[in-house]
């Protein structure tokens, strides 16, 4: 199979392919493809009456959460992890089922090379393998959202994205 070949199968799923070649020390070649073509070992959580699927890849650690944790640094919650700060993302915050931080609960730490962030949540169901589905562009992009599944049971779920939870801004939550 041809370069092109190649290349025109990872774009058709909305993919891309960089290739890297320096003299003498060979050449690199990147596939990436989008998190929807999967199959994920994921970090069943539930925040409020929501189910969420946090790919086990990016799952640091988890913890209990207690009222003493959080702290706010620019109207942002950051919690103490590990000799840093982590900004706290409330699940049901964030996705509006809930109206402000829990105070207690799970927080679970998602990582990325150098940056992390805690989700905070009331419960962690346990681990398993899901179905990565692309979200319909009629619905949009959430922030956060890499796509949804289908438990055995039936009931649809998010599953979160942990390089876009990275970029949600937890400052523009400022106390009216």
């Amino acid at each position: 199979m041809g370069l092109a070949a190649v290349r025109d199968a990872v774009r058709r799923q909305a993919g891309d392919i960089t290739i890297d070649s320096a003299p003498g020390r060979g050449t690199t070649f990147r596939i990436r493809l989008p998190m929807t073509v999967s199959i994920v070992r994921a970090l069943l959580v539930r925040a409020d009456d929501e189910t969420y699927a946090i790919p086990l890849s990016a799952v640091a650690e988890s913890r209990k959460l207690t009222a003493v944790d959080g702290h706010e640094v620019n109207h942002a919650d950051v919690i103490r992890w590990r000799d840093r700060l982590v900004p706290i993302v409330d699940l049901g915050v964030h996705f509006g089922t809930r109206p402000a931080p829990r105070k207690a609960g799970y927080l679970i730490a998602v990582q990325l090379g150098p940056r992390a962030r805690a989700l905070a949540a009331d419960l962690i169901i346990g681990v398993e393998d899901v179905v990565v589905r692309r979200l319909d562009p009629i619905v949009g992009r959430a922030p956060g959202v890499g796509g949804s599944t289908v438990l055995g049971d039936g009931r649809p779920i998010l599953i979160l994205d942990p390089r876009g939870l990275m970029d949600i801004d937890l400052t523009s939550r400022v106390a009216a």
